[in-house]
């Protein structure tokens, strides 16, 4: 059982990092043309209908080559028993894998002890309709929920329970007008269609709106207050502020902090980093806490910041070590302290913990610049945005995207984006990391998404040319 749930842990943080790159999903695709159609559109993902588990079983290997996902509706797959020895079957057809059903919680319970993960399909037509829907939610508990017509989405979010696992907003999108003006914004992770031109749609201008974040900071602020937390920033100036920052791309070195976290680093890696940092002017060098007391003496005299990493790269030691790395850290030269967050108790929504973990690091290291790693490839859209108010009232300098140890590739364009539009500018940091950046154009479009924006990782080679106004490979 312990084997199983792992999977199913993995399985759910690839469904949210896969989604979180490519938010469309493949509606009502059917037949042997499903691989080809997915990799022409370049869709993450599709909901296939009618089939037989035969079929069924062909496509999902087809397209797990391609790395996409497919999920079965298995309402409409013949030759496949409604019951647990069913979905034993099926499992053991595809491989495990995702299914879809419109019935009762029977259906979803079985198929996730057979290894399968679930997302329940959700007509909502009136209010009767949502009270039956979320009753049935709490009976299935679905590794995801569909809402149908995905129009209604924006209209009942206020209506709908924080406890709900990923939202999928589906049917009667025909419009990238409909994708922009509010299906797309957190909570809701993606949107099915069945309308072909739309499943390439790359996102575009705002994120989310005013209204919403408001909401989720007032939420945030009196949840903690119900644990008796008063706000090292007072929610008022959490909220989002308009305009961007000025972006001086002619000075890219400038964004970047050089980093070398690699556990075999030597000394004279150090202090060839350190040379390399100086000479093209760096942000900062990021080394492990073992290394500080020789990069602060190297870089003593220069404005290149020493930076390190606390709680890294998992985010679950205890805040007391957290706090103890901290202070170990300042006391040996570092200027600017990287901690992960605890990204067990923010998917658990145990936002106190959250909070006070960073604010007892912020505490710790009064004056220093203090950047806390979100790890987002863990996290939906509303996560991201929750971590970062949480990070601001906590009193941090700056949210950072990855350790570049979770899984998918790093930062994502589209997370820096949206961590800009939550903590504001200019005077709040956002940093692109994680190996997520690895040539210029790249670095520059993240600064572009972020403003005033940090990018991590280790440089391997400098063209001449290109180390001269700080290009390269990140």
């Amino acid at each position: 059982m312990l084997n199983l749930n792992r999977r199913r842990q993995d399985k759910l943080l690839e469904f949210r990092a896969g989604l979180a790159r490519k938010p469309i999903i493949a509606g009502g695709l059917k037949g042997l043309q499903i691989a080809i159609e997915l990799r022409a559109a370049e869709s993450m993902s599709a909901f296939i209908l009618p089939a037989t588990s035969l079929n069924c079983a062909n496509w999902f290997k087809n397209v797990k080559k391609q790395g996409q996902m497919v999920f079965a509706h298995i309402d409409l797959i013949s030759g496949v028993a409604r019951d647990s020895y069913g979905m034993k079957m099926l499992a053991s057809e595809i491989g495990g894998g995702w299914c879809l059903t419109t019935k009762g919680g029977y259906l979803i319970t079985a198929a996730q002890k057979a290894g399968l993960l679930g997302i329940q399909r959700l007509f909502i037509l009136d209010s009767e309709a949502l009270r039956t829907g979320l009753r049935m939610l709490q009976s299935s508990r679905p590794d995801a929920v569909e809402i149908l017509p995905a129009l209604i989405v924006p209209a009942i979010l206020r209506r709908l329970p924080q406890q709900l696992p990923p939202i999928i907003a589906g049917g009667l999108v025909e419009t990238e007008e409909e994708l922009e003006g509010g299906l797309l914004r957190p909570p809701v992770l993606a949107v099915s269609t069945s309308r072909a031109e739309l499943w390439s749609y790359q996102r575009g201008g705002k994120l989310m709106n005013q209204q919403w974040l408001e909401q989720q900071t007032e939420e945030l602020g009196l949840a903690l207050a119900r644990q008796g937390i008063r706000l090292a920033v007072p929610i008022d100036d959490t909220a989002r502020t308009t305009g961007e920052s000025s972006v001086d791309l002619g000075r890219l070195a400038a964004y970047i902090d050089h980093t070398l976290l690699n556990p075999t680093a030597s000394k004279a890696e150090i202090r060839g980093l350190c040379q390399e940092a100086r000479r093209y002017g760096f942000a900062s060098v990021c080394v492990n806490p073992v290394h500080v007391r020789l990069a602060a003496r190297l870089l003593a005299g220069c404005p290149v910041k020493t930076c390190t990493v606390i709680g890294f790269p998992l985010g679950a030691a205890t805040t007391f070590g957290k706090v103890a790395e901290a202070r170990d850290a300042v006391a040996n030269g570092a200027d600017e302290l990287d901690m992960v967050i605890n990204v067990g108790a923010l998917l658990e929504r145990d936002y106190a913990r959250v909070y006070s973990d960073i604010k007892a690091v912020r505490d710790a290291a009064p004056g220093k610049t203090l950047k806390v790693i979100l790890e987002t490839a863990y996290l939906s859209k509303e996560e991201i945005v929750r971590a970062c108010i949480l990070t601001k009232m906590a009193g941090a300098d700056f949210v950072k995207t990855s350790t570049g140890f979770g899984p998918g590739g790093g930062a994502v364009r589209e997370d820096v984006a949206l961590m800009r539009e939550v903590v504001g500018g200019p005077t709040f940091g956002v940093k692109a990391s994680g190996g997520g950046v690895r040539d210029n154009a790249t670095a520059r479009a993240m600064i572009k998404a972020g403003g005033r924006t940090g990018l991590g990782g280790p440089v391997r080679a400098w063209p001449s040319s290109e180390a001269k106004r700080g290009g390269g490979d990140y």
